[in-house]
């Protein structure tokens, strides 16, 4: 049996991929897509905290019935946030010890991505830490970001970024 897998031919399709994806499920209008160009700004800058508020900001502009208190439904919401923004990131990277959620690997930096929903953000940076996702990375420079999702809010409430 022939297994065959599908794939964007670059990453300028999958960026205009992922801005219709925002557009059709999560309900956001071209005027507020603007915001996504904030997203690579603040990667290339290593702005960690300026890129959780971006995304914030894209999150509070989704209405309120075309959100799911699901923890996956943020996890892919993050992700189509930040590949939208031409940025590579994966999702579910898998480990010795289990998967992060999201893994960005840009200009020599590693950002791993724990999100929890209705629990809280140092919940989410020990699960890290404990598994040591960071381990395969080492040599680059690691930032861990563990996000705690409010459902009643509907956003980011808090979150912890820490350098190993």
């Amino acid at each position: 049996m022939k297994k065959y897998i599908l794939d964007y031919p670059n990453l300028e399709v999958k960026n205009s991929f992922s801005k219709l994806i925002l557009e059709a499920n999560y309900g956001l209008k071209e005027d507020e897509l603007e915001i996504i160009n904030e997203i690579y700004i603040k990667i290339a800058e290593n702005d960690v905290k300026g890129l959780i508020e971006e995304i914030k900001k894209i999150i509070s502009a989704i209405p309120y019935n075309l959100h799911k208190k699901e923890e996956k439904y943020y996890h892919s919401l993050i992700y189509t946030i930040i590949a939208s923004a031409g940025i590579d990131v994966k999702a579910e990277e898998l480990t010795n010890l289990g998967r992060s959620d999201l893994v960005i690997d840009f200009d020599k930096r590693i950002y791993l991505f724990e999100i929890k929903i209705d629990k809280n953000a140092e919940e989410a940076i020990n699960q890290i830490k404990e598994k040591k996702y960071y381990e395969k990375y080492s040599g680059k420079e690691i930032y861990i970001i563990g996000i705690n999702i409010n459902s009643e809010k509907r956003n980011i409430e808090d979150y912890i970024i820490e350098k190993i």
